[in-house]
């Protein structure tokens, strides 16, 4: 959410004019591409843990459709509500 966050400001300072559209606000948004598709690794990561850590295997895989799921849900939540937020306040 963080990742997310900080892009809108970027982008609200690159249409403002507030950010210059060379330098080091550019060197920040490629920096944050960075961060945002290292989060997406965490899945992964979280796979691996859990099949580590867990005590039978047959619990591995309910447990991680559960988590796909709840992530779906809370994706979705967020995107609606970002949308709400965008046509009321803009970029």
């Amino acid at each position: 959410m963080v990742v997310c966050l900080l892009f809108g400001l970027l982008t609200t300072g690159y249409v403002s004019g507030a950010l210059a559209t060379t330098g080091w606000p550019v060197l920040l948004g490629y920096f944050m591409v960075i961060i945002d598709k290292m989060s997406t690794q965490m899945s992964f990561i979280r796979t691996v843990y859990l099949k580590n850590i867990a005590i039978d295997s047959s619990e591995v895989i309910p447990s991680l459709s559960l988590g796909m799921s709840m992530d779906h849900f809370v994706s979705i939540t967020c995107a609606i509500l970002s949308g709400l937020a965008w046509g009321l306040w803009g970029p």
